[in-house]
């Protein structure tokens, strides 16, 4: 896990910060559909979405009021009032793409679509290539002329790390998948077009974008053409560190988030300065 300094990077487009880290047990699970009946004859059967938007359940206790202060200006518009985002402690050096993003094949069943967006630009699929790195069975095949719209993943970068960015599959043409840097809302850089790898490489990332010039990053396709997609990664690490080699990890990021309700304050001690916090966050902005 990588809590730097028991901190969280933590904000919006407009405004990212360090906040203190939540408590360590917080909730992180995809909230998708599901249900299930039964038979006649006894029987039942599933029905659930393939993918799922992230849900967090952000808790703050015995802080205080300058250390809370900034969660709830977040909730209250105070930046702005677009998407949250915040550096997931337990996805930093893993995948802080959403699941829907890492395994792009997600997309031919019901997964926010990475390029077009009516049904009929659902990808087909193919048998992913042999491999013994554990990239997902099946393999998104893309076709689209550039006057596509494409769904776009902001990735928030600290002052002092690096985010990292690999792609695994192969493309025709000028598609592929890009990286642009970005500074506060906009654009701050020019596209790095992210070598695409096969899925027997060991490599996990190999795309950098540097903290200390920029402060984000905005992964999506590019161009025009057919594009064969098995898994996409992206780290965040500190400045030094070298991105481990290995096998496929699944997304274990989001898109960003909005607040569900108002958070929820606890005033503890006026005389020793103690409040918590609490905030429910939800994954909303793949499926905009």
């Amino acid at each position: 896990m990588a809590i730097y300094n028991n901190e969280m990077y933590f904000g919006n487009r407009n405004y990212m910060q360090w906040v203190p880290a939540p408590q360590i047990n917080y909730e992180s699970s995809k909230r998708g559909f599901a249900a299930t009946a039964g038979y006649l004859n006894g029987g039942q059967f599933v029905r659930r979405s393939a993918t799922g938007a992230k849900g967090y359940v952000l808790t703050w206790t015995l802080k205080s009021r300058d250390d809370i202060r900034a969660i709830n200006d977040y909730a209250d518009g105070v930046y702005g009032f677009g998407p949250t985002y915040f550096l997931d402690p337990f996805a930093m050096d893993k995948n802080l793409l959403p699941q829907y993003f890492a395994t792009p094949a997600l997309a031919s069943a019901d997964a926010p679509l990475l390029a077009g967006q009516y049904d009929e630009d659902r990808p087909s699929v193919l048998q992913t290539d042999p491999n013994n790195l554990g990239y997902p069975a099946l393999t998104a095949t893309y076709q689209y002329d550039g006057s596509n719209p494409f769904n776009q993943v902001w990735i928030p970068i600290p002052f002092g790390f690096s985010l990292w960015v690999g792609a695994h599959g192969s493309a025709t043409g000028t598609a592929g998948v890009q990286v642009t840097p970005t500074t506060g809302p906009f654009t701050g850089g020019l596209p790095i077009a992210v070598p695409l790898r096969t899925v027997q490489d060991p490599v996990r990332v190999d795309t950098r974008v540097n903290g200390n010039t920029y402060g984000g990053a905005l992964i999506q396709l590019k161009g025009a053409g057919t594009i064969r997609l098995s898994g996409v990664m992206a780290q965040v690490l500190p400045n030094g560190s070298l991105p481990q080699q290995g096998g496929f990890i699944s997304g274990q990021g989001n898109s960003g988030c909005s607040f569900v309700e108002e958070p929820t304050l606890t005033n503890y001690s006026a005389a020793i300065d103690k409040v918590g916090i609490a905030v429910n966050l939800v994954e909303t902005e793949g499926w905009k």
